[in-house]
């Protein structure tokens, strides 16, 4: 019988994150290779995940879309107090499904 340890799993885990981290990048520096110059791109990915999942944001396709604003409008798009109409729409819970908050704001 094989056992697999939960350090294995944690592991394995690891492997599609880090993978879609990558294509993340390699998007980014393709599609805008002006704003990657000068920056940690890679971090910039990590963040822009964990601000996409703040506001609900988890599948790959919508957190690209989200990568793609950072790029855009800057990393804190969804904080600038000269776009506020950004912020109330990612978080417009009248509108349930994040998908189509983030598809309204794009």
């Amino acid at each position: 019988m094989l056992t697999i340890r939960d350090v294995q799993l944690d592991v394995l885990g690891r492997q599609p994150r880090a993978r879609f981290e990558a294509d993340l990048a390699r998007h980014l520096r393709r599609y805008f290779p002006h704003e990657c110059e000068q920056g940690d791109v890679a971090g910039f990915v990590r963040t822009g995940i964990e601000r996409a999942a703040a506001h609900g944001i988890d599948t790959q396709g919508d957190t690209a879309l989200y990568l793609n604003l950072m790029a855009m409008l800057g990393a804190e798009f969804d904080e600038d107090p000269q776009i506020p109409w950004v912020a109330r729409g990612l978080d417009d819970r009248s509108t349930l499904s994040p998908s189509a908050r983030l598809d309204a704001v794009y």
